[in-house]
């Protein structure tokens, strides 16, 4: 609290020059009118707008001064999760210009470096506490975090030793780890963007069924139809996973992300031998079905009515089941090998 109580009678001082500087202000005003009216050459006063600037710019200069211990008093006891971070930083974003203005304008001076040290502190702190403030830190970002700083973040008013304020992060040099709860706080934002991918990948198939129709009106005989939409689903699916698993943040959800990508895979794989064992058996079907050609190649009708059977069967339990991943996406579940057709 150096200096602070010496403030205000600089802030009085400067606000009787700045009295003066505005009626001098006033009377060059109406001296230019008068010179105006009496068609006059209009004088300029280039030592009093440079004293006006002068003055305006110590009176901010002395005003944040204060404002940085009086002001950031109350911000102290303010807990992290309820800082106004635009205002705060909106402020800190004041200080700072005036700082630097006055770096730039101002003579050599005592008061300029003490100033920027503490803009500086302020605009770097406010940024890095609301970094806390992140709502898509989870628990496992919370452990890295208190790994990395050493103690743990207070978070639960019932179990705290102490509030969870700015002052008490102050009071552990949180500066000193600015970069990190900054790049922590950054893969949480990162990781919530890819679990919001991947949740619509999951949502899109959590409905998606097959379309199946009775083959020429035989009951409980089924072939499937309109695969082409669920094989677009699924390039666009493989796409986004594809771009998960391909960004830097997915170490979090990485194993949820591969489990998705091994079911759609597998139901890659599922459709696929589908559509071939279906197609040679629409094929062969009429065939086979005529008894000389039974009666000709028995070997060859035997194969195909063990075929004939397995499809019918899978195709049965798909119509009674059609959700693609149920059916589909799971490992060993109703697949059915095209060899042999």
């Amino acid at each position: 609290m150096e200096d602070v109580e010496f403030i205000d009678p600089i802030l009085s001082i400067i606000e009787g020059l700045k009295a003066d500087v505005t009626e001098l202000e006033q009377k060059a005003k109406a001296n230019a009118k008068f010179q105006a009216i009496f068609g006059q050459q209009l004088e300029r006063y280039p030592e009093l707008e440079e004293i006006s600037s002068d003055v305006n710019l110590k009176m901010a200069m002395w005003e944040a001064r204060r404002d940085m211990f009086t002001v950031t008093d109350t911000w102290k006891e303010c807990l992290v999760m309820e800082m106004p971070l635009k205002e705060w930083d909106a402020q800190c974003t004041v200080w700072y210009k005036i700082a630097g203005r006055a770096e730039r304008e101002l003579g050599p001076n005592t008061l300029v470096p003490k100033l920027k040290e503490h803009a500086t502190i302020w605009k770097n702190l406010v940024p890095a506490c609301g970094d806390l403030k992140n709502e898509n830190l989870l628990e496992r970002h919370w452990e890295k975090l208190e790994g990395l700083v050493g103690f743990r973040f207070e978070r639960d008013p019932e179990t705290w030793s102490q509030p969870f304020t700015l002052g008490a992060l102050m009071q552990k040099n949180i500066m000193q780890f600015k970069d990190d709860i900054q790049r922590i706080s950054t893969e949480a934002t990162q990781e919530s963007v890819l679990e919001e991918m991947l949740s619509k990948v999951k949502t899109s198939w959590a409905e998606a069924e097959f379309q199946l129709a009775n083959f020429k009106e035989q009951k409980e005989v089924y072939i499937l139809t309109g695969v082409d939409d669920v094989q677009a689903m699924l390039d666009e699916s493989m796409m986004t996973i594809g771009t998960i698993l391909a960004s830097r943040f997915v170490g979090g959800i990485r194993s949820e992300v591969e489990k998705m990508e091994t079911a759609l895979k597998t139901l890659q794989n599922v459709v696929d031998e589908w559509l071939a064992v279906q197609k040679n058996w629409m094929y062969l079907e009429p065939i086979f079905s005529a008894p000389d050609i039974q009666r000709q190649l028995p070997a060859e009708a035997k194969m195909f009515a063990d075929v004939d059977k397995g499809l019918k069967n899978v195709l049965k339990k798909v119509s009674e089941n059609p959700n693609c991943m149920r059916v589909g996406g799971i490992p060993d579940k109703l697949t059915y090998s095209a060899r042999g057709t």
